[in-house]
């Protein structure tokens, strides 16, 4: 008897001291502390995921948006004035862990894909048995659970009891008082949980560098200079130089009628008074009409900016 009773105390000692050493989060919300311990040997890829983004600082100021009574609460996801944070790429679902959605657990929330799952996480308030695995069906695939609850259980409850409406993009289940996540401290983390981060991280960089430096384009591009170097050599002067011969029988041609000038100034010359008879008498007449004709046209000029004045009241 006393050895049963032993072996009973060694065990559960051996119990405790195992789950001391797993992974813990401590989430400081605006209703009080919930620390979840979180399980990497059942659930890997969530549990590295959820470690990420609580390193990144993700989830300090999102809030518990989706709060359901006896069912569940959601959160992780959404600033207070329920706007959607950009996440990482989806992980796969693991729900096939063995893992229940029992009252306390934590699992992660998804979409309609089961392998859609990001940042949002959520606390069964109660046994959820319809979130379990059953099949490969995406009806039937079930929620991937990776922690539990086991300090700060009345804490959910008192989230699950708040007062839920619309609010943004949602209809209802929305907390009228913002359920604020302050702020995320991870305890007892092993740092095998973050080699594949710093794996992709050096991948990436190489491949990158080394592509975009290509020196093909530049070779084209004196290939094509030197082509349109050739336009100053048909530079031409022949065309200039048969010009030049043109224009020298126009002078002697221009040169022979100067010889008819005389004649023309010998007739002028013979009508003197005739011509400025004629100057004389147009000139009076000239100036008079004139003189009439702007003292008439000046009245009506300004009567036309009057016209525009009625056209603001439109």
């Amino acid at each position: 008897m006393k050895q049963w009773i032993i072996s009973i105390c060694l065990l559960i000692a051996a119990t405790a001291a195992q789950s001391e050493s797993l992974p813990r989060a401590e989430l400081k919300t605006s209703m009080g502390t919930i620390v979840i311990e979180l399980d990497p040997n059942k659930a890997p890829h969530s549990v590295e995921n959820f470690i990420s983004y609580a390193k990144e600082g993700f989830y300090e100021g999102t809030v518990f948006h989706r709060v359901i009574k006896d069912f569940m609460i959601q959160g992780g996801g959404y600033s207070p004035d329920l706007q959607k944070k950009p996440t990482h790429p989806a992980i796969v679902n693991e729900a096939q862990n063995g893992l229940k959605n029992l009252r306390g657990t934590v699992a992660m929330a998804r979409g309609s894909d089961p392998n859609s799952a990001t940042a949002q996480f959520f606390i069964n308030v109660k046994d959820n048995a319809n979130l379990d695995f059953k099949d490969a069906t995406p009806s039937g695939a079930g929620y991937s659970v990776f922690g539990k609850v086991v300090q700060g259980l009345d804490v959910v409850d008192a989230i699950q009891r708040v007062e839920t409406g619309a609010g943004g993009s949602f209809s209802k289940d929305v907390p009228a008082t913002p359920m604020l996540i302050e702020k995320i401290t991870l305890k007892n983390v092993p740092a095998s949980l973050s080699k594949t981060e710093a794996k992709t991280e050096t991948k990436s960089e190489p491949k990158k560098a080394a592509e975009p430096v290509k020196t093909e384009q530049p070779k084209e591009v004196k290939a094509e200079v030197k082509e349109p170097a050739k336009a100053p050599e048909p530079v031409k002067t022949p065309e200039v130089a048969k010009a030049a011969p043109k224009a020298e029988p126009a002078k002697v041609e221009v040169a022979k009628p100067a010889e008819s000038k005389p004649e023309a100034s010998m007739s002028a010359l013979a009508k003197p008074n005739t011509a400025v008879a004629e100057v004389k008498e147009p000139a009076p007449k000239k100036v008079s009409a004139p003189a009439k004709k702007p003292a008439q046209t000046a009245p009506d000029k300004p009567t036309s900016p009057d016209k525009p004045e009625p056209s603001p009241t439109n």
